[in-house]
Formats: C-alpha cells, sequence, structure tokens
C-alpha cells in the first residue's frame, strides 16, 4: 500500500476489512506515522464504544424468555409484568441504536468529537458522526436519560433521548439535519455541547 490508509483505518478498527486488506495496513503503518496515528485514533473510538456498551453485551440473557419471566412473577406477585416488558423495550432500542451506528460506520466514512462539559458532574460522551453529516451516534457514560439537539439557525431541534442501559445511553440519528452544533441536556439544563469541523 503506497497511499496512506484513509478510511481503511476505521474498517480496520471494525474489524471490516479481509486478511489480506489488514496486512497492507499493517505493513503501511509501520513506515508511516500518520497513518499509525489516525489507526491508533480509530482504535480508541471503537474501544470506547465497546466500552460504553460493555453493560449491554454482560447483561442477563433471560430476556429472550420474557414469557416464561412474566409468568413467574405473576405466579410470586414481586414484581409487576410492566417491569419485564418496559426491560425489553429498553433493552430492544439499545440494541437497535448499535446494530444502526455499526452498520453506519462500516458503510461510511466517519469521525468522532468529544462533548465539552457546560456543568459539573456531566458524565463522559462523545458524538460519532457521518462526514458526510447524514448521521451522529450519541454514546455518554450515564444510567440517566439525556435529550440529544441539535443547533440550526440558533434554534434548538431535538433529535431524541438516548437510550439507557445499565451505565451507559446510546442514541443512533439517521438524518441529524444540517446543525454542527449539538448539545445534551438533563431535562433543565444543557450540560454537554460539542462543535463538530465545518464540512
Amino acid at each position: 500500500m503506497t497511499a496512506h490508509i484513509g478510511e481503511s483505518a476505521e474498517l480496520y478498527a471494525l474489524g471490516a476489512l479481509s486478511e489480506d486488506e489488514r496486512a497492507q495496513v499493517d505493513a503501511h503503518v509501520v513506515q508511516c506515522d500518520a497513518c499509525a496515528a489516525r489507526l491508533g485514533e480509530a482504535e480508541r473510538t471503537v474501544a470506547a464504544m465497546e466500552e460504553t456498551g460493555s453493560s449491554a453485551n454482560r447483561r442477563p440473557r433471560a430476556w429472550r424468555f420474557p414469557a416464561a419471566a412474566v409468568a413467574a412473577a405473576f405466579v410470586l406477585g414481586l414484581v409487576p409484568s410492566g417491569w419485564f416488558w418496559s426491560a425489553q423495550q429498553r433493552a430492544n432500542a439499545y440494541d437497535a441504536d448499535r446494530e444502526g451506528a455499526l452498520a453506519a460506520m462500516v458503510s461510511s466514512h466517519f469521525s468522532h468529537a468529544q462533548f465539552q462539559p457546560l456543568a459539573a458532574g456531566a458524565p463522559k460522551a462523545k458524538l460519532i458522526y457521518a462526514r458526510s453529516g447524514r448521521w451522529v451516534y450519541a454514546v455518554a457514560q450515564t444510567g440517566k436519560p439525556l435529550l440529544l439537539e441539535v443547533r440550526e439557525g440558533g434554534k434548538a431541534v431535538p433529535l431524541g433521548m438516548l437510550h439507557v442501559l445499565g451505565g451507559s445511553a446510546e442514541l443512533f440519528v439517521r438524518d441529524a439535519g444540517t446543525g454542527r452544533s449539538f448539545v445534551l441536556n438533563d431535562g433543565r439544563r444543557d450540560i454537554e455541547r460539542v462543535s463538530l469541523p465545518a464540512r
């Protein structure tokens, strides 16, 4: 590989390259500091995604049998069945966001930016985004639902609430509009902001 690795860095980090393509990237980064740095950044981004989603991967798989769990709760009278339905819905929304984001990342060029805190106690959060501006994926280390908004023409446009599962929250938005400034809001105030570079 004589040219720089370009978007192959992200695909390499996601494990989406063939063995031959991976070998070409490996050979190139040994000789190119700029590409080695880019590959390192891509691998850190993927590792951060996996870290924030690790609680989802460790959750008990008992949810695959909700009918048995609901029946047991009804018989024992310990937990209302609505709780099980709600937990299943949260898990489904969280998984759908993750799957949508991974599919988008594999098929497009993307980058990431760290949210900057505007309030004390703001969680660590990142915005992964398509360079074309078509989609965004917000990831935060929090167990609380946060609202993601984009600022367009001086007004706030809500994109949705981050789906919470365990200690992390995520939201994948397929059409994020044209704004380049995003905020996370806790229901009372903006707690974090990130501004993306101009396209």
